[in-house]
């Protein structure tokens, strides 16, 4: 889920089934966390669904 950040109510939720990510001036550490937290997202949902 993500909330549209241009309406001015906030009222706008909607559900996305990929989302881009700049990587190309990431380090070896930001690129590290990046893939542990999205390991951490993808477990929490897996998890929750079942």
């Amino acid at each position: 889920m993500y909330r549209y950040r241009n309406d001015r109510k906030g009222e706008i939720d909607s559900t996305t089934t990929y989302m881009v990510i700049p990587l190309k001036n990431i380090d070896v550490e930001q690129l590290n966390a990046l893939g542990e937290s999205l390991r951490s997202v993808n477990s929490l949902t897996l998890s929750a669904n079942k």
